[in-house]
């Protein structure tokens, strides 16, 4: 009866009952059997008498397959016992499973993938399974390719990125007849490079390829369908390398994989290269400084961004990163692990590690988030993106970034639809230049919300060149210097606050003493790809004083474009004078 049911809500669903039986192949392939169960349980139990009574509990046959189980090394024996089963019955199980896999790339690289690392003292190959943030990097690059947009991977050093792109290649490759896929990178040898293993792209591609069940391999070979720089199919696709100035002139790719692109030498000529190759560019690079058209990507939001630091490898933990600043530096950590496009710069306003400090610092201090909520929008008027950044007490609890339109009525509505999706009332906008506008704007809409019942959202027009907040006060606590000897603007105010308390947040982390009252975090929880954003503007705005001794903020170095996301960041964090609180028994003999 229940497989009638089933069969009926696919036929009501509008699903394929070739991607039902698939994915029923494939979960019977995955589901363990008895015997591995015992295994695995016998693993966990931590005395011999124990493992002993779950063994003397089953079977004999059960019994001699599960120790036969753990005596087969770790890291490959579940998947040598996917594979056998799956060739016990290979006519029916491969169809319905190279089905599935079709349609679910990720779950293919990571059950099948082999990597390896010449510098692990235990097996030097072992099975390429995915951390949830390299999960989330092959989602974003295959959304990409299908949407026809090209994506920007700002991504650490020995992060697997290189690996996974090849992996995704070379899986599209095989289900897709006729794909093709331009992989370029600066020097032939990162491409490919005979008598070499795995150390050039193209190595990572013969080593997944080579060691895929040949079932899944769609008809390649070592011998039919390998030359040097070009992997090839019956199917009619094809991956193939170049590197130089004009990587991709003249040819046509369903992708081009751009490795280690800010790297690469005289890149605007390799962008013109590129114009008419393809609509779908994966730029895959650690930084390398602010002058070249990587870093111009990534910060005017050209493409989608996707950031994948040291942090997002669980193999990674504090202690490595002590390890590797005290070996090589901070300015090169902070480059080649932490994706710092500022990286040694001294006008960098936040230092890499106090904009790492800041992540989920409240967690890590034991500090709730218990003030005032509060917004800071900043709006795009069609050009930049616009922006919108919650603050709860210490905390950014939320960002928001997207398309900005010219359209100033239909930005702010959104920006108050944030606010009663979070509670907020009241937030600080940019009301100069584009925001020009945006306070009568809200008089509007509040009209509007006031006939239909709703409650107000109070904006405070935050103008960046008027004279700072409490001009005669210290600029920060404890400091014998006022606001208006050191702040030109309130917008330099507002920034050198989030300086300061990130240094308070840092000093706090490192056992250092300080206020909690003044420290800031920015919450792990906002979605990765707002979070990455905000993350990547605040490590890009640059700083220095005047010749009249005063501090100037300067967005992205010499570049005009506006980190909208650091905006609102600076706007929903800026100082502000606290409301004052009327009593109920003041109002009522007013």
């Amino acid at each position: 009866m229940s497989t009638l049911l089933t069969r009926l809500r696919d036929k009501l669903t509008g699903r394929d009952p070739a991607d039902v039986a698939a994915e029923a192949i494939y979960q019977a392939m995955t589901t363990l059997p008895r015997y591995a169960e015992v295994a695995l349980e016998c693993e966990r139990l931590t005395t011999s008498s124990a493992r002993a009574g779950v063994l003397a509990s089953v079977d004999d046959d059960t019994r001699a397959q599960a120790v036969a189980f753990m005596q087969e090394p770790k890291a490959l024996r579940e998947r040598n016992r996917r594979l056998a089963w799956a060739r016990a019955d290979a006519p029916k199980r491969f169809p319905g499973l190279l089905t599935y896999y079709a349609k679910h790339i990720p779950q293919f690289v990571d059950d099948w993938a082999l990597t390896t690392d010449p510098r692990s003292r235990d097996a030097k190959i072992m099975p390429f399974r995915l951390y949830p943030r390299q999960w989330d990097l092959a989602k974003e690059l295959l959304k990409a390719y299908h949407k026809g947009e090209s994506l920007s991977v700002v991504k650490s050093r020995d992060c697997g990125a290189s690996w996974l792109t090849m992996c995704l290649a070379v899986s599209l490759a095989i289900f897709e007849p006729g794909f093709v896929c331009l992989v370029g990178s600066a020097l032939e040898s990162k491409i490919d490079q005979s008598g070499t293993n795995a150390n050039t792209l193209f190595g990572k591609a013969r080593m997944f390829l080579e060691y895929l069940p040949e079932e899944f391999r769609g008809g390649w070979t070592p011998k039919s369908g390998n030359l040097y720089m070009r992997l090839f199919w019956s199917n009619g696709s094809v991956i193939f390398g170049q590197a130089g100035e004009q990587i991709g002139r003249g040819e046509r790719a369903s992708i081009a994989l751009l490795d280690e692109v800010a790297w690469i030498p005289h890149p605007q000529k390799i962008d013109e290269a590129l114009t008419a190759t393809s609509d779908v560019k994966w730029y895959i690079s650690t930084p390398n400084g602010q002058g070249n058209p990587f870093a111009e990507r990534v910060r005017e939001s050209r493409t989608k961004v996707f950031l994948y630091s040291w942090r997002d490898d669980p193999r990674k933990t504090e202690e490595w990163a002590a390890k590797k600043i005290a070996a090589d530096g901070q300015r090169r950590f902070d480059q080649e692990y932490a994706c710092s496009f500022n990286a040694g710069n001294l006008d960098q306003m936040l230092p890499q590690a106090h904009l790492d400090a800041m992540l989920d610092a409240h967690v890590k201090l034991k500090v709730h988030p218990n003030g005032r909520r509060f917004g800071g929008f900043d709006p795009g008027g069609g050009g930049d993106p616009s922006a919108f950044c919650i603050t709860e007490g210490p905390v950014i609890t939320y960002a928001e970034s997207w398309a900005s339109s010219p359209n100033l009525k239909q930005e702010l509505r959104r920006a108050f639809a944030i606010c009663d999706r979070f509670g907020i009332t009241e937030f600080n906008a940019d009301c100069c230049g584009i925001g020009n506008g945006l306070e009568s704007i809200a008089v509007e809409l509040n009209a509007d919300r006031k006939a239909a019942g709703k409650r107000p959202i109070w904006l405070h027009p935050f103008k960046a060149s008027e004279t700072p907040l409490q001009p005669e006060r210290p600029c920060v606590p404890g400091s014998s210097v006022k606001a208006k000897d050191w702040y030109p603007n309130k917008k330099s105010q507002a920034y050198d606050s989030i300086r300061f308390r990130a240094g308070v947040t840092y000093q706090l982390l490192q056992g250092e003493t300080g206020d909690t009252e003044n420290i800031i975090s920015i919450s792990s929880a906002i979605p990765p790809e707002h979070l990455n954003k905000l993350m990547l503007e605040l490590g890009q705005i640059t700083c220095k004083e005047t010749p009249g001794g005063k501090l100037a903020i300067n967005k992205y170095g010499d570049d005009n474009a506006s980190p909208n996301m650091a905006d609102a960041f600076s706007l929903a964090a800026a100082p502000r004078i606290p409301p004052m609180a009327w009593s109920r028994e003041l109002l009522d003999r007013l």
